[in-house]
Formats: structure tokens, C-alpha cells, sequence
């Protein structure tokens, strides 16, 4: 009885595996017979080598291209004289004095505090032009002056000179840099904990900051050297938020230490107690975001915020990912 069920239901699987067998045996033979034609064809036509590395090279330069093209777009911000005023009044004055289209080709617009923008367009020369003659009387209107990723090189010999350092940079890390690359020096000084070590902060161009940043080490002189990016973030001492510095601060002070309403001077909590203000703050508008509060808002190590405000600054100027 039991043999008799089994075989009924095996049998059927046993068919099926002989018809698969079968159709497998097929698809052999015509695909043999296709790489026999193919053979063929290859010895009547010429035959262009594909070369996937070629492919690849032409995709980083096209995707490359698209960022230089989308990031080369000029920085203007629109601001009212008068403070008061909203943001929307002053999109219409915008809309009513320039064609975003035919005369400056606006690619971005950006809400700013106190009823201002900030507009990315491709003819800022244009733009400031027009703004002048129609928008001068109630707007201040200024284009920001555009810069490029940062790195800086840690661990540099003290026998390298300032007025070498970018040679030595440019000529011995081949791998980073080629004739097109640019390399500002910014910055040359000795390392806080040892001064006879020195570092030096250089303004380069993209595509030169994703090699070093990847690479994360180069060659100067016959000492190895760390590379890091270093993109500044303004923190105001007045309120201690990012973006402004305190000369220009219009919010109310806050302490680094425990985010109270007082200045750091003016702090009775405990030494080891601390509240960042930034990552407090984010915390209350993102309902669900539990980012670390304990620690100082200058302690950019442990800062959730600070890591926000520098990822959007990545994307936003120079078109790396978040």
C-alpha cells in the first residue's frame, strides 16, 4: 500500500527530470551551434575590441562632469534691508526683475533667515547686473565666493619649507595629483603637541580631494603623512549654533557647556556635565532622533549635528554623497 502511494507521487518528479535533462541537453547543443556561427562571423567582419576599462574611465569622466557642470553654478544671496520682511515678497520682487530662465538660468533656491535667498545661477555677473539696476534700493545682493575641498596633511618633517611643500606634494604623489590638479597651499603650521612636526591645509580641486581623502596617506620628503579633509565650520560664540559667526549673531546666547541661556563664563554646572545645544536642538525639531547630547558643543569628535552640517556641506558644494 505504501510503496503503491510513494511510487505514484515519485513517479511524476522522475518524468519531470528526464524532460529538464532533456531540454538541458537541447540548449547545449544550440548554444553551441550560436558560438560556432558566431566564430564564423568574427572571421568575416572586423572586429573592434570592446575595452570595459575604457567604459568605465568615459562613465567617471561623464559622471565627473555632471558635478563640475552642477557645482559650477555661481552662490548670490538676495537679502531685504528691511529684516521684517518674508521670504515669499521677496521671491516676487526676484521673479519680477529677473527671468530665471532666459537671463541667468537659476538652478537652486534656498529660504534664508530674515526673508533672504540664496540662488545658484550660471551668469552671476548677469544676475548682479540686473539685481543692481531693479532690486539695489530695498536688497543687499552679494555673490559668495566659491571654494574647493580642503585636506590636510599631518606629519610633515620639519625640514620641509612652506615655499616647497606644495612641490614636494604635487611631485611625489603622482597617484593624487597630475598636471591639471589644482593645489593651494592655505595653511603651513607645527601641530600643537609637537612643534618641531608640521601640517599644511591645501585647497584642491574634486576630483584630487576623493583620491586623497580615499588614499588617506601621501609622500613628503622621506616621511609618510596623513591625509584628512578639512572643511571649517562657522560656530557662533554667541548662541553657539553653525553657520554664522558671533559678530553677526541676532539669537540669544547659549552656553557650550550645558546649552543653558547664559555664556560659558557665566556656568555653575558640574565639570563633567554637558549638553550640546546643536544636538539638543536637533533632537527637538527631529521628534524621533535620539543623537547623543553629552558633550560640549565644541567637542565636534562626539557632535552628531556638526557631522549633519558637514555631510550637507559636501553634497551642497562640492557634490559628494551624504
Amino acid at each position: 500500500m505504501i510503496d503503491t502511494i510513494v511510487a505514484k507521487h515519485i513517479k511524476p518528479l522522475i518524468d519531470a527530470i528526464s524532460e529538464l535533462k532533456m531540454t538541458i541537453q537541447d540548449l547545449s547543443t544550440e548554444n553551441l551551434n550560436l558560438r560556432n556561427e558566431i566564430g564564423k562571423l568574427n572571421n568575416i567582419l572586423p572586429c573592434e575590441q570592446t575595452n570595459f576599462a575604457d567604459i568605465d574611465a568615459q562613465n567617471a569622466k561623464t559622471s565627473y562632469r555632471n558635478v563640475v557642470t552642477k557645482n559650477s553654478q555661481k552662490t548670490i544671496i538676495v537679502m531685504p534691508k528691511d529684516d521684517k520682511q518674508s521670504t515669499n515678497k521677496t521671491k516676487f520682487d526676484v521673479m519680477k526683475s529677473v527671468d530665471p530662465l532666459k537671463d541667468v538660468n537659476i538652478g537652486k533656491v534656498k529660504n534664508l533667515k530674515d526673508g533672504g535667498l540664496l540662488l545658484k545661477c550660471d551668469n552671476s555677473c548677469n544676475f548682479k547686473q540686473i539685481a543692481q539696476d531693479k532690486l539695489s534700493a530695498s536688497y543687499e545682493i552679494r555673490e559668495v565666493k566659491s571654494v574647493g575641498p580642503r585636506i590636510r596633511i599631518a606629519g610633515i618633517p620639519d625640514y620641509i619649507e612652506s615655499k616647497d611643500v606644495s612641490s614636494y606634494m604635487k611631485k611625489q604623489n603622482e597617484s593624487i595629483f597630475d598636471e591639471s590638479s589644482t593645489c593651494n597651499l592655505l595653511k603651513f603650521s607645527p601641530i600643537k603637541k609637537n612643534n618641531t612636526v608640521f601640517q599644511a591645509v591645501f585647497e584642491v580641486d574634486l576630483i584630487t580631494y576623493k583620491k586623497a581623502l580615499s588614499l588617506g596617506h601621501c609622500l613628503i620628503g622621506l616621511k609618510g603623512c596623513s591625509i584628512y579633509g578639512a572643511i571649517d565650520i562657522t560656530r557662533c560664540y554667541n548662541c553657539n549654533t553653525f553657520g554664522h559667526s558671533q559678530k553677526y549673531c541676532k539669537n540669544t546666547v547659549s552656553c557650550p557647556r550645558c546649552g543653558g541661556n547664559h555664556g560659558l563664563k557665566d556656568c555653575n554646572s558640574d565639570t563633567d556635565s554637558f549638553t550640546c545645544v546643536n544636538c539638543n536642538n536637533l533632537n527637538i525639531k527631529n521628534k524621533n532622533s535620539e543623537i547623543n547630547v553629552n558633550h560640549a558643543a565644541w567637542d565636534y569628535s562626539k557632535c552628531g549635528a556638526h557631522q549633519q552640517v558637514l555631510q550637507k556641506i559636501k553634497q551642497d558644494l562640492f557634490g559628494l554623497p551624504i
